[in-house]
């Protein structure tokens, strides 16, 4: 199972995060759904490996969080990153194992082109890295 898979999976069984957002979480842009909702994409993903033969990959995934306000959009954020936490960790998103979590950025209200000059999504981007074992 990839990263990403495991990732969804260990979202929507979090209480916290699925009270603001239902199951509205996946991979692909909105889909039409209703405010709040969270997205998420793997933007790099580099392999390290050891002496010992041991990998481990370095994923680098957005996490994006929409909100029908900003203060509805940071909500949800803050519960997608008390969910995961940071640091050493024991998570397993299904059968992928995170030995390592870091928040590297947080970002604000994103700019829709389509909806004219200065028009705002209320919205908060998460980047998360994670070291995991390859699935």
């Amino acid at each position: 199972m990839s990263v990403k898979t495991g990732l969804r999976a260990f979202l929507v069984a979090q209480p916290s995060i699925t009270a603001l957002v239902s199951q509205r979480i996946g991979q692909q842009g909105n889909q039409g759904w209703d405010k709040p909702y969270v997205t998420f994409r793997q933007v790099a993903e580099n392999p390290h490996r050891h002496l010992r033969g041991e990998t481990l990959k370095e994923t680098f995934l957005q996490i994006s969080c929409y909100g029908r306000t900003q203060v509805e959009a940071a909500a949800v954020a803050d519960a997608v990153r008390n969910s995961i936490g940071e640091g050493q960790r024991a998570l397993t998103w299904d059968d992928t194992y995170v030995d390592f979590a870091r928040w590297e950025d947080r970002s604000d209200d994103w700019v829709d082109p389509a909806a004219g000059e200065g028009a705002t999504i209320p919205n908060e981007s998460l980047t998360l890295i994670v070291w995991h074992r390859p699935a």
